[in-house]
């Protein structure tokens, strides 16, 4: 796993392999701006879920992305615990 952090980070890549299926929630965009949009549902996506989606449906995801500012694109993982790291 690629552990960074900051203002200079482009990605961080997880092993969704290892991590468990309680420990790992995502949301498609920044959680907080999908909170407080009106016009996306605020779904939060389980690892089986966001995995689905992205491999057999990307165009849900693109449907989402409209609606959302550019720097907000993205999918956002939450990690409950600090266990993954060294």
């Amino acid at each position: 796993m690629n552990v960074g952090f900051g203002a200079e980070t482009k990605m961080l890549k997880l092993d969704l392999e290892n991590i468990q299926f309680s420990d790992i929630t995502f949301t498609i965009g920044d959680s907080i701006a999908v909170y407080f949009s009106k016009q996306i549902r605020n779904n939060i996506y389980d690892k089986k879920s966001i995995i689905d989606l992205y491999t057999n449906n990307f165009s849900e995801i693109d449907k989402i992305y409209k609606y959302l500012h550019p720097k907000h694109q993205y999918i956002e993982a939450q990690l409950w615990t600090k266990k993954y790291f060294d």
